[in-house]
């Protein structure tokens, strides 16, 4: 793999500059916050301690994120928080599913006039709070406080406030008369996102000029899924993913290496249920574990802001690496997240895409819309999916000529460790296999702080990696995954892995199965009712088809998958310190290669390696 990563010691040397201060580097050992990303000499270190010890934010899995934005679904969290968690019977806006984490929050302000959401009923729980949102939402909660907010600030010194509009201007005048909110370089940025340290930092003035706040240690954003919301037993961050590892240990891969993608699999199941209806529509969303469209949408919509949040620092690290060529040895900072989908007509076959739905994928799913001839689909379905997954997939499909239509989704990671291994440090060890055989591996090993957790069953290690992903190894029983995940401690660990290479094809009917067993068999028959999709022709789901491939190494680890469904005609005090931990992974082992979003942690891929 080519190395595209940067010690730690290089890296912490570089900076990321805020409107509020400046960023810098990752923690050391020595540092005292608790989170592994804010060191004692960060402008923000006293305000991350505030939100902390008071449970107003309580972190993002791995460290604080500092530099990640807020959402508006964790702004009303943690004021409900805040409040004590209280019972309420305010508005649940559309894109508010019951169940969410953040839906009680948002039903008290609701109920209180804290928000009150969008003209067309929505409330875009996902979208980052800007600064005059977050004015807002603090005007209103301080006269629910009962606290006066007379006072005002003339906003003419600031250069970009000229225009702004009714229903801003009154709450950030009162942000910055009280000090809440503060300029920099003549500018108050009014619609810049509220970055996580800014916010706390808010928070904490808030406290001590408004009126206190503390709070409760609940979960602060999706974080930890709630138990009740996971089937019993359950090894994968959401239902859908549970039951698919589930369906998988059933259906022949229980004993054998596996690499599969929940992610591509239920962003493809997207694109087919945008063109269903009727039964076929509510036994899709089903069974991918939504209740309504417009929570795919919200879903797919927190995606795409992961990607845009990775690409974006990824140009803020290549802007340093400009300036400071000195820090990166030289080299461009060079890792890639895309998550893309295209849709395709066999022109051959009667019938296509209905307008409205080709609209409908290219806006909400940033889908291509394509024809193309029976004899060259699969060339051009396989040359798109070559070119989304840097040729990790050459070929998806042999022939898709009886197809009557295409929908495929296309995933790719290309990331760094956080802290690389040393190629100098890598062994030759054996590895004992589930069938109790041993066989010679190459090992990676390091010692550093990552999170750590152990039980009678299980033992994992998370290593961060860069652009908000992390890399969850488990030893043993993988129930109860997210608890034992967001249960990790940061210990002093002796991490020993081995370079993995993981490459599966699943088809022959193994996902239709799956689809089928998670109660979405009406779509295969020719009582299937995709009219929202198609015009002149009547389909059905055929088959689906996802390949995936995963490579680690001591940079990194590069991932894709791409999944394609066919359509068919149907009708503390100073202590010596401790022992290190060891995770060595000679035997059996999953791997969880993740993000974290606004809304919680979403799986990309899931790997089982076995011999």
């Amino acid at each position: 793999m080519k190395r595209f990563a940067l010690s730690r010691l290089l890296a912490a040397g570089l900076a990321l500059c805020l409107a509020a201060g400046v960023l810098s580097g990752p923690a050391t050992a020595a540092d005292s916050s608790g989170y592994s990303d804010v060191r004692a000499s960060d402008w923000y270190y006293q305000d991350v301690r505030f939100v902390t010890e008071n449970g107003l934010m309580l972190g993002t899995g791995s460290g604080f994120d500092p530099a990640g934005k807020l959402s508006r679904g964790m702004l009303v969290t943690i004021l409900y928080r805040a409040e004590g968690s209280p019972e309420a019977g305010g508005t649940i806006f559309s894109d508010v599913r019951p169940n969410a984490w953040y839906a009680r929050g948002t039903a008290w302000a609701s109920e209180n006039d804290i928000v009150t959401g969008y003209y067309d009923g929505s409330f875009l729980p996902d979208d980052p709070v800007t600064r005059e949102q977050l004015a807002v939402i603090l005007y209103r909660y301080a006269k629910f406080k009962g606290v006066s907010v007379k006072q005002r600030a003339s906003l003419a010194v600031f250069s970009d406030t000229a225009a702004l509009p009714d229903w801003s201007s009154d709450s950030l005048s009162w942000a910055v008369a009280v000090g809440l909110i503060q300029g920099s370089d003549g500018a108050l940025s009014p619609g810049g996102a509220a970055f996580r340290a800014q916010t706390a930092a808010v928070l904490r003035r808030f406290s001590e000029k408004v009126c206190p706040l503390t709070g409760s240690r609940e979960e602060e954003s999706g974080t930890i899924t709630p138990a009740s919301l996971l089937p019993t037993g359950a090894d994968g961050f959401n239902s859908f993913d549970s039951s698919l590892l589930a369906y998988l240990a059933q259906h022949g891969y229980g004993d054998r290496n596996y690499l599969v993608s929940p992610l591509s699999l239920r962003a493809a199941l997207a694109l087919a249920a945008a063109g269903a209806g009727g039964q076929t529509e509510t036994a899709l969303l089903g069974a991918m574990g939504f209740s309504g469209q417009a929570e795919v949408k919200s879903w797919y919509a927190g995606l795409l802001n992961g990607v845009q949040a990775f690409e974006e620092g990824l140009e803020q690290e290549k802007a340093q690496a400009a300036r400071y060529p000195e820090l990166y040895g030289g080299s461009t900072p060079d890792r890639a997240y895309r998550i893309v989908n295209s849709v395709w007509h066999n022109s051959d076959k009667p019938g296509g895409f209905r307008e409205d739905y080709a609209s409908n994928v290219r806006k909400s799913f940033d889908a291509t819309v394509a024809d193309a001839k029976g004899a060259a689909l699969a060339t051009r379905v396989n040359n798109w999916v070559n070119q989304q997954t840097a040729g990790m997939i050459p070929a998806l499909a042999e022939d898709l000529k009886d197809a009557e239509a295409v929908l495929v989704n296309a995933l790719y990671l290309r990331t760094a460790w956080v802290d690389v291994f040393s190629a100098g440090a890598t062994r030759t060890a054996s590895f004992t296999t589930a069938g109790g055989q041993t066989v010679l591996k190459d090992y990676m090993r390091r010692e550093d702080d990552y999170r750590y957790y152990e039980d009678d069953d299980t033992r994992l290690v998370i290593l961060p990696m860069q652009g908000n992903m992390y890399a969850a190894f488990v030893l043993g029983d993988r129930t109860g995954i997210l608890d034992k995940l967001n249960a990790a401690k940061t210990e002093d660990v002796i991490v020993t892995l081995p370079k993995l290479e993981l490459e599966t094809t699943l088809d022959g009917g193994v996902l239709a199965g799956y689809l089928r067993d998670r109660g979405a068999s009406v779509a295969f028959t020719n009582a299937a009712d995709f009219t929202a999709m198609c015009t002149g022709a009547s389909w059905k789901l055929d088959d689906i088809i996802q390949k995936s491939k995963l490579t680690m190494d001591e940079d990194g680890i590069e991932a894709a998958a791409a999944t394609a469904i066919m359509m068919a005609t149907g009708a503390a005090p100073v202590q010596d310190p401790p022992a290190p931990k060891e995770f060595t992974a000679d035997r059996p082992f999953s791997l969880y290669l993740y993000t974290r979003g606004d809304g919680g942690p979403e799986l990309l891929f899931f790997g089982q390696y076995l011999r």
